[in-house]
């Protein structure tokens, strides 16, 4: 199973987002912050990340 690691601050969206992912049959991993994101990404074995392009955080190098 792909493993898909998504990054969005909506609460809404990243619901909505990840129900429809893992209807799919793809396993999802969330977060809201960058720093989390980043966390998710170097602890796991992501095949695709989908990305809020907007998402406000600090000196982060994923």
């Amino acid at each position: 199973m792909a493993k898909i690691l998504l990054l969005e601050d909506d609460e809404s969206l990243n619901r909505g987002i990840s129900l429809k992912l893992e209807k799919e049959g793809y396993e999802v991993l969330n977060a809201s912050k960058v720093t989390d994101a980043e966390a998710l990404f170097h602890g796991n074995d992501i095949d695709l990340i989908i990305s809020d392009i907007m998402v406000e955080e600090e000196n982060v190098n994923i």
